[in-house]
C-alpha cells in the first residue's frame, strides 16, 4: 500500500516549490498541481500539451500519457477524460507558460524543441515519470521536512494523495473515476 500525503505536506511542498526564478523547481510545481487537482499519472501528466488545456473553462484534456518505446504496460486512457482544476493550478500553470515562453525567446528554435509540452524540461523536451520521480525525490529531500521522509513517497504518492482526499470528501467506490 503506497502512503500518502497529508493535505498541510502537500502546501508545503507547493510553498516550497513556488519559485519561479528556479525553473525546475516551478516545473514540478506545477507538475504537483495537476497530479493532485486532477488525480493524473506522471506518464498523462508528461504527456499534457498546451493545446488541451482550457485556462478560460478551467481544464484539460487527458488523451494519452508520454513512456518509453517498448514498455507494454503503460495505461493508456481508454477515452478523452475532461478534469477541472482550480484557480491555484490555473494560476501556476499560467506563469510556467510565460517562463517557457521567455525560454523559447532565449534559446531560439535551435535550442528550444517545440512539442507544446506543459510538463518539460528548460529545453522543451518531454519530461518522463522517471524524472518526475527523481525530482520529486530531491525536492523532498531539500525541503529537509522532519514529517517527510523522501524514502517514503514517489511522485505518484501525490495521485494516491488526492484520490484519498476526494474519497473523504464524497465516499464512492475504492477505485477513482479516472482509468
Amino acid at each position: 500500500e503506497r502512503k500518502v500525503l497529508e493535505p498541510e505536506q502537500v502546501l508545503k511542498i507547493l510553498d516550497f516549490t513556488c519559485r519561479k526564478e528556479y525553473y525546475d523547481y516551478y516545473l514540478m510545481h506545477c507538475a504537483i498541481h495537476l497530479a493532485i487537482a486532477c488525480t493524473m499519472r506522471g506518464g498523462e501528466i508528461g504527456a499534457l500539451q498546451w493545446d488541451r488545456v482550457d485556462m478560460v473553462k478551467q481544464r484539460v484534456s487527458v488523451d494519452r500519457v508520454i513512456d518509453r518505446i517498448g514498455k507494454e504496460n503503460a495505461k493508456l486512457p481508454k477515452m478523452q477524460i475532461l478534469f477541472t482544476f482550480p484557480a491555484s493550478t490555473i494560476q501556476a500553470l499560467a506563469g510556467l507558460k510565460e517562463l517557457q515562453e521567455n525560454l523559447k525567446k532565449e534559446l531560439g528554435p535551435e535550442g528550444y524543441a517545440d512539442y507544446g509540452l506543459v510538463i518539460c524540461q528548460a529545453n522543451g523536451r518531454p519530461v518522463m515519470t522517471e524524472h518526475l520521480n527523481k525530482k520529486f525525490k530531491d525536492i523532498l529531500d531539500d525541503l529537509n521536512d522532519p514529517d517527510i521522509d523522501p524514502k517514503d513517497f514517489v511522485f505518484h504518492s501525490l495521485r494516491h494523495t488526492s484520490a484519498a482526499a476526494k474519497l473523504t470528501l464524497s465516499p464512492g467506490p475504492s477505485k477513482t473515476a479516472h482509468p
